[in-house]
């Protein structure tokens, strides 16, 4: 079975668009996943990710049905760490 595709943006508007709520994104490059070598056995962290902005100047409009997962970040000069959280109903 295949991972599903992982995007990860900023929301830099909110629109309404015929009554529905659409936000503007600006999209995330991810560059790698965390991970440990314990062993000799590679173990992923797929809930902790890097980034950068992507240099496409292309910013895309979602529905808000479209968000799936909330994501922490913190940044460190160009490169952004995403933190993957449980639930995109509670505040964390």
């Amino acid at each position: 079975m295949a991972e599903p595709i992982l995007n990860v943006g900023f929301i830099v508007g909110i629109i309404n668009v015929d009554c529905r709520v659409m936000f503007v994104v600006q999209k995330a490059d991810i560059l790698s996943v965390d991970s440990i070598v314990v062993g000799g056995t590679k173990i992923e962290n797929e809930y902790q990710r890097q980034g950068v902005l992507s240099t496409s100047a292309e910013l895309e409009v979602i529905s808000s049905t479209d968000i799936h997962q909330k994501i922490s970040w913190r940044a460190e000069d160009t490169v952004f760490y995403f933190s993957q959280l449980p639930n995109v109903v509670e505040s964390t």
